[in-house]
């Protein structure tokens, strides 16, 4: 639940305890070897807009101004951010490097192999993972994720269906639009891999049942994803800002790479980057909102 988020020192705290060497021992004590890690205790993405925005909402942060034409990466609040998750990898230790979860090449298996194996305590994923998780038989739970100050920490990522306006089948269109969105009639979404589009599938009980009352969606699935994400969720970013695919490609996903490399703190790596994305700014998408 949002009321009990953990802050995100707790979140440290918690995976201190959950990361362990090949000798049993963790980063808070003395001969712990960050080369010889049996079990992380945490996961998050740092190049994956997804996994960090929320947190910069949450901190009181953005990507960009009102406007949509400047970036806002380089406020302290944001560097914050970025370099909280930094220092889960070469501070505290808890988490893992680049090429450090690699079974072969760049290659990370899934989450549910990270948790099946226990190489990972706990994991920042999307929604889509519970397919796998409950294929794989994994023994797992939900939580929200840590906050700063407001709790707006879940992205809201999501694809887009369309029909086409010069179509010559327009109800035939329509019907199948209305046909692939609905829950009674597609599977993925009581197995885990889609939510549903409409607001009545986060409001209405029975229609919440409909799609989460089974055994892939666990008892806490409820407070931690519906009630969570309808109350305390952001768009995410490829949703809302214009001409970001080139912006993420030129400019941004370079840096986040360097930044989660660990050779430059993020105030340095984000001050840099943050002018080269405002030159290619073109403002928030019409039908969103900051």
């Amino acid at each position: 639940m949002a009321a009990s988020a953990w802050s995100w020192d707790q979140l440290v705290e918690n995976a201190y305890k959950l990361t362990v060497d090949q000798n049993g021992r963790h980063p808070d004590e003395p001969g712990f070897d960050p080369g010889q890690v049996r079990q992380f205790g945490v996961s998050i993405s740092i190049t994956y807009a997804a996994a960090w925005y929320g947190f910069l909402r949450s901190n009181g942060a953005d990507f960009a101004d009102e406007t949509g034409r400047t970036c806002l990466l380089d406020t302290p609040e944001a560097v914050q951010v970025f370099q909280n998750l930094q220092d889960l990898i070469y501070k505290h230790r808890v988490a893992p490097g680049p090429g450090q979860l690699a079974a072969t090449g760049d290659e990370v298996p899934g989450t549910n192999i990270l948790l099946k194996t226990k190489r990972v305590a706990m994991v920042v994923d999307g929604h889509w993972a519970l397919l796998d998780m409950n294929e794989s038989k994994v023994d797992y739970g939900i939580g929200v994720l840590p906050k700063y100050g407001e709790p707006f920490t879940t992205s809201q990522v999501a694809g887009a269906s369309s029909v086409f306006a010069g179509t010559r089948h327009v109800e035939e269109a329509v019907e199948l639009f209305a046909f692939h969105i609905d829950p009674r009639y597609v599977d993925l979404y009581k197995q885990g891999l889609w939510m549903p589009q409409e607001k009545k599938y986060y409001e209405d009980q029975a229609a919440i049942d409909s799609w989460t009352k089974n055994d892939a969606h666990p008892p806490e699935f409820r407070t931690a994803v519906v009630d969570y994400g309808r109350d305390h969720g952001v768009p995410d970013l490829r949703n809302r800002v214009k001409n970001l695919s080139a912006i993420s490609s030129d400019v941004l996903t370079p840096a986040l790479q360097e930044l989660e490399s660990g050779k430059r703190p993020a105030a340095e790596i984000l001050k840099a980057v943050t002018p080269k994305i405002t030159g290619m700014l073109q403002g928030w998408q019409h039908t969103q909102e900051p």
